[in-house]
């Protein structure tokens, strides 16, 4: 999921799709699945050959797996002078510097990236995600856990902030809340094959089995140690290899064995 550095994007459809322009199957179809996915729909977009989709730049999107065949398109941004994109532009310089861990460069093109937005009224949540991300480098975990919190507000379909609280909260010993972020993010996630969907499948079942350790006897840890359990089992078939989630696996077994009427 991401956001087009422009004002509008143009997405001109160049192969044949799997529907028409009716919405009748098409017979020539060069590829299954596809189309663009726009964040909080649930549902692809998808044009026949020749058919343009165009949005604002602005909207989260995605564009969706496809399931054999070949998809071809072709995007154009369209920009303007009296409308540049200052704010978007700022924050983009921003995760450019985090990347290669210049933070504090980062939060000054954030800042003004917050400046900017706050000018042209234009509410952005991921600078108030980068914001926290900064923050939390420099020990403000406190102050962090505010900006990801304002990012969750405003932009409240977006795993992502979600995700950092998550993080945040588990490095701070509060498990259950983390494990309710970590929750809200994995039912977000509307692309399961996702890196941020493993993310948040696999701090499910740490947060539920860190909480296991805890308080095995309550009645409620049934229950949470069967969801952290099929959360670790997805996340351990996407990458069997990843010792610590099967080590985490293996835990939730044994403690879920051990819960009354466990097995």
């Amino acid at each position: 999921m991401h956001r087009d550095g422009s004002l509008i994007s143009i997405n001109l459809a160049l192969s044949h799709g799997p529907t028409n322009a009716d919405g009748s199957p098409c017979a020539d179809a060069e590829y299954s699945g596809g189309g663009t996915l726009f964040q909080g729909t649930g549902a692809a977009v998808c044009m026949p050959r020749g058919h343009a989709l165009v949005h604002p730049s602005g909207m989260r999107h995605a564009g969706s797996r496809i399931t054999g065949g070949v998809r071809w398109v072709l995007v154009v941004f369209v920009l303007a002078v009296p409308l540049v994109q200052a704010p978007r532009r700022a924050a983009a310089l921003a995760w450019d510097a985090s990347s290669v861990g210049e933070l504090g460069v980062a939060r000054a093109f954030f800042n003004g990236a917050l400046d900017l937005a706050a000018e042209m009224n234009a509410e952005n949540h991921e600078i108030h995600h980068g914001i926290g991300m900064t923050l939390q480098s420099q020990g403000l975990h406190e102050r962090a856990r505010e900006s990801y919190l304002y990012a969750a507000h405003a932009y409240p379909y977006s795993p992502k902030p979600q995700l950092a609280l998550g993080h945040s909260l588990l490095r701070a010993g509060r498990e259950r809340a983390a494990h309710r972020r970590f929750l809200a993010a994995l039912e977000l996630e509307e692309d399961r094959a996702d890196p941020d969907a493993w993310e948040a499948a696999y701090n499910v079942g740490l947060s539920g089995v860190s909480l296991a350790r805890k308080y095995g006897g309550a009645p409620s840890m049934a229950t949470l140690l069967t969801q952290a359990q099929k959360s670790l089992a997805i996340a351990h078939a996407k990458e069997p290899e990843h010792k610590a989630c099967e080590a985490l696996l293996r835990e939730a077994n044994e403690l879920l064995a051990r819960q009354p009427g466990g097995h």
